[in-house]
């Protein structure tokens, strides 16, 4: 979203571009977090340099803008997506040989966050994984066990899966209590059976596996939609690129 802010700047207008008031009113306008926690994380980001002042911006704005680090940031994340698109989808390929590129990579972003401000979300369609993104470290606590099964077990996993809840705890820095009303409640939603005997281990049952199947196949078809456009935009030479 800071990245989306900055690219939709219009060089006349100084109150346009990445200021903490409009990612804050953007976090707030899509539910995504409170007003202080939109500031919190705006100052996280400038504490590790992934945002700094915008040279010759107009000082009662405030205007910040991206570094080279929270680009190579994004660039870095999304190669492995459109990697894995490419092996399904032919813009998989050229999104992913494009990425270097400034304007596409704004005209990309500005497709993702286009799409969600106009209230589109996965859950819509898997809401199987709303009792983990509903909760913090929730959607990663869930994929670490999705990537644990056996090499020859399927993906997802159809066999039971060992899990340390003290490892779980340590590594996403929440706690075990945390950990353990996560998995209880994936339970009561029949999405997990944590077995019985001395060893912790969960399986995933056919309801979370089929979401989690769709979820990946909605976020690859998402990301090629997105891709496709803007790499017709920059095709065209018409994006509105923010310098």
């Amino acid at each position: 979203m800071a990245f989306y802010l900055h690219a939709t700047r219009r060089p006349g207008d100084p109150a346009s571009g990445l200021t903490a008031q409009r990612l804050k009113s953007l976090c707030v306008e899509q539910d995504v977090c409170s007003p202080g926690r939109a500031r919190a994380i705006l100052s996280l980001l400038r504490l590790f340099g992934y945002v700094v002042p915008a040279a010759g911006s107009d000082r009662r704005f405030k205007r910040l803008e991206p570094t080279e680090l929270l680009i190579s940031m994004l660039q870095q994340r999304w190669r492995v997506v459109f990697d894995a698109v490419a092996m399904l989808l032919p813009e998989g390929q050229a999104a992913r040989a494009s990425l270097d590129h400034a304007d596409f990579l704004a005209a990309f972003v500005l497709r993702v966050v286009d799409h969600y401000r106009t209230g589109l979300r996965a859950l819509q369609f898997t809401p199987e994984l709303r009792p983990f993104a509903e909760r913090n470290a929730g959607l990663v606590i869930l994929f670490s066990l999705v990537i644990a099964g056996d090499a020859g077990d399927t993906m997802p996993p159809a066999r039971a899966v060992r899990i340390s809840i003290s490892e779980l705890a340590r590594r996403f820095s929440v706690s075990r209590a945390h950990v353990l009303r996560l998995l209880r409640a994936a339970k009561a939603e029949g999405l997990l059976d944590p077995g019985r005997g001395a060893h912790e281990a969960v399986t995933l049952l056919p309801p979370l596996s089929r979401a989690l199947t769709q979820c990946v196949a909605i976020m690859f078809l998402f990301f090629a939609h997105c891709a496709r456009g803007a790499l017709s935009e920059v095709s065209a030479g018409s994006p509105s690129i923010a310098g």
